[in-house]
């Protein structure tokens, strides 16, 4: 297997760090670079001599990206897998890294975990529906108490 670099930030420094990124990328010479601030996924291609940084949103469930190490700079941005970051997806980065003719390749993919507002609101029905059934069986039976007496 040839040497395949992996760069782990917690931020993008492909998108934000311009000046940054070119001591980075000319001192670590990464194939790859995986990030997670955003709290989204997503994958770009970067072409630092042409200057150009293509992302592209990555929200298909099954979708798999296939990158090969052909001098091209690619980032993944992994999304959350919490829902406390408040976003309305969340999931689990999964890659493999392996050897091919080409060039090594990786094959990512996201696995989604369920969304998390659909099932709240679902409770927050089922809540509202509870607390009015439970309030007029409790206003009846308190009316049927007064007019018997």
């Amino acid at each position: 297997m040839s040497a395949f670099r992996t760069l782990v930030s917690h931020s993008s420094i492909l998108f934000y760090h311009k000046l940054f990124t070119v001591d980075i990328v000319e001192k670590l010479k990464p194939d790859l670079v995986i990030c997670a601030h955003e709290h989204v996924s997503r994958i770009a291609r970067v072409d630092l001599k042409a200057g150009f940084y293509e992302p592209k949103a990555f929200t298909t469930p099954g979708e798999v990206a296939l990158l090969n190490s052909t001098g091209t700079l690619y980032e993944i941005m992994v999304p959350t897998c919490s829902y406390r970051m408040g976003v309305p997806k969340v999931g689990y980065g999964a890659m493999i890294i392996e050897e091919h003719k080409d060039g090594d390749l990786v094959k990512y993919t996201v696995l989604w975990g369920p969304a998390r507002f659909v099932h709240l609101y679902t409770y927050l029905v089922a809540l509202a529906i509870a607390v009015l059934t439970l309030s007029y069986n409790y206003c009846y039976k308190k009316h049927q108490k007064y007019s018997r007496s």
